[in-house]
């Protein structure tokens, strides 16, 4: 960690601030007397994954090895289903492509009130418009 106040970052008085549970409590928060709580948690999630993104890019540029510290230190505060290796490779590939951030598509939908939960009804048309949107490129014949 580096001091605010080299001079007297030494002394042992000194307390070091973490902000781990605030960023844990700002990505799990939920409010299960609003309908839309878990889509407004979905939001925050995908703004501090595109925030660590884009600080490991950054750090990770000109030093590929910063990637493993990087990660050690990520799987103190969050847990992720990527091994070193996808990680690695997945940050790597957007490195050599140059890129900074990346987008993320929501499936459009609306919240109803279910039995017991909140529940997320798709809307198929545009499952499909966004399906195709995203994956399909025309060919010419």
């Amino acid at each position: 960690m580096r001091a605010l106040w080299p001079s007297v970052a030494h002394r042992p008085h000194f307390a070091h601030v973490s902000l781990r549970r605030t960023a844990e409590r700002y990505v799990q928060f939920r409010d299960t007397s609003t309908l839309t709580s878990s889509l407004d948690r979905q939001r925050r999630q995908v703004s501090y994954l595109k925030a660590f993104t884009g600080k490991v890019l950054q750090n990770a540029t000109g030093d590929p090895a910063a990637l493993l510290s990087l990660y050690q230190t990520a799987q103190d505060y969050t847990w992720t289903n990527l091994g070193f290796d996808q990680f690695s490779y997945l940050a790597s590939t957007m490195l050599a492509k140059g890129m900074t951030s990346f987008d993320v598509v929501t499936l459009d939908g609306e919240m109803g009130e279910g039995e017991t939960y909140a529940e997320f009804h798709l809307n198929q048309d545009a499952v499909y418009q966004t399906v195709l949107d995203t994956y399909y490129t025309p060919v010419d014949e």
